[in-house]
């Protein structure tokens, strides 16, 4: 038997170590892009496991992530990951990461992690809800991993410009896109930008240490209203370990719930506040939330929007507050399906009543057609775009989008909408779905 094969390095063997660290050090860089090739050739036998492992070790260990986050929104571009040993990755989504091996990278054994974001512009509403789109996905990316350790993590708040500075020095505050109230919306937004930002990240810790660098003009704002303790504070919760396992850290578990909840709150608020946000950046949120409402190609498929308010639900303390919630998603839901481009209205255009020939079913009644019909509406995700790309959708409160709306809904008929007892029976006892037969 060939020495090279018993070896358990095969081939590998007849290479002098040097040029097989080379090769290691290749497939470790080529880990960032897809690191299920990796793991699979590190299983070809335990010695090519164990050498492979030790020098990527070295190599992680000096390897720093930075993850680019902007404010401006583009379809399929959600960030860059930069690298001082790879070339930059641009990631066009979660899922886009995740398939891509990003969520099993050895986030522990790197020298560094850092999150830089770009500050959004205050004359462009939509742009802080971007930024917060896009924290929120990131925690959930580094949020979900097999290792509770991270590396030592760097938070930067960038400013981009003098519109686009997380402090307001015109009104010596710092600066804050969405107004409290918003004409239309019961939903008070108090929070300035950078907490808006920031906000997601709490529920992240095992740091091996944190730092949070927001600029000067800021800091010195902070701390001249005694209000700089909340970034200490914060960098000290990214440094907190994994999950409490026993009754002796039940302090810990009720501060992950508190900032848990607190995050969820925001969650739900900027949510609405979407429905109301102005200019081209809402616009096309808006587009992109309705039109991946569904992920199935499936008007009745998983929907990932009802199941994140499912999600909240089980948290939420305060009953009267959750129907509030429940309500928003309840008439925002009857948006979406009114101006599916796939809907029964868009396929047969304005009417006032309905027949049995209009569907493909064979009902005796109007009310058991426009049922099954309406549970018969198609989707397609890219049907959204064709007809909504070029100018996106209208805030709700806008004119633009009222007529749409009440001209799609004929009325506000119930069955082109979930009440509100369907809605809170998803939500709450778990029903993905639930169609409303007119009564």
């Amino acid at each position: 038997m060939n020495s090279s094969w018993s070896s358990g390095l095969g081939s590998l063997d007849t290479l002098p170590l040097e040029l097989r660290l080379c090769i290691y050090d290749e497939l470790a860089r080529s880990q960032l892009e897809d690191c299920k090739y990796i793991s699979a050739l590190a299983q070809v036998s335990q010695e090519l496991l164990s050498e492979v492992a030790y020098h990527h070790g070295t190599f992680w260990s000096n390897t720093v992530l930075c993850f680019k986050i902007s404010p401006r929104y583009e379809r399929n571009s959600w960030l860059t990951v930069e690298s001082n040993t790879s070339p930059d990755i641009h990631l066009r989504d979660l899922d886009d990461a995740i398939s891509r091996g990003c969520r099993n990278l050895p986030y522990h054994m790197l020298k560094g992690i850092k999150i830089e974001i770009g500050c959004p512009s205050r004359a462009d509403q939509g742009q802080i809800l971007c930024v917060w789109k896009k924290c929120f996905d990131l925690v959930k990316l580094l949020g979900d991993r097999k290792v509770p350790f991270l590396a030592p993590l760097k938070i930067c708040l960038v400013d981009t410009c003098k519109t686009a500075s997380w402090y307001n020095a015109r009104k010596s505050l710092p600066q804050k896109s969405l107004p409290t109230i918003e004409p239309g919306c019961s939903i008070r937004v108090e929070e300035a930008d950078f907490l808006i930002a920031l906000t997601p990240f709490v529920c992240l810790k095992g740091a091996a240490k944190a730092s949070i660098s927001i600029p000067e003009a800021l800091r010195r704002d902070l701390k001249a209203n005694s209000q700089y303790h909340g970034i200490t504070t914060a960098e000290r919760l990214l440094e907190r370990s994994g999950p409490a396992a026993s009754p002796a850290d039940a302090s810990d578990r009720s501060i992950d719930e508190s900032l848990c909840l607190g995050r969820d709150d925001l969650y739900v608020k900027l949510e609405t506040r979407l429905d109301f946000a102005a200019g081209r950046t809402a616009n096309q949120l808006r587009l992109e939330r309705f039109a991946t409402w569904f992920d199935a190609g499936r008007i009745d498929a998983m929907s990932p929007a009802e199941n994140e308010f499912r999600r909240i639900a089980w948290w939420s303390p305060a009953p009267e507050t959750l129907l509030t919630h429940v309500s928003n998603l309840s008439a925002r839901y009857m948006a979406m399906r009114a101006l599916n481009p796939s809907s029964l209205y868009h396929r047969f255009g304005p009417k006032q009543s309905w027949h049995t020939k209009d569907f493909d079913c064979a009902s005796e009644s109007v009310t058991d057609a426009v049922y099954t019909g309406v549970v018969q509406d198609g989707w397609d995700t890219q049907a959204w775009y064709d007809k909504y790309q070029q100018s996106g959708l209208p805030a709700f409160n806008s004119r633009k989008s009222r007529n749409r709306v009440d001209n799609a809904v004929i009325g506000s008929r119930p069955e082109y909408g979930r009440s509100l007892d369907d809605i809170w029976r998803i939500v709450i006892g778990g029903r993905l779905w639930v169609a409303t037969r007119a009564e």
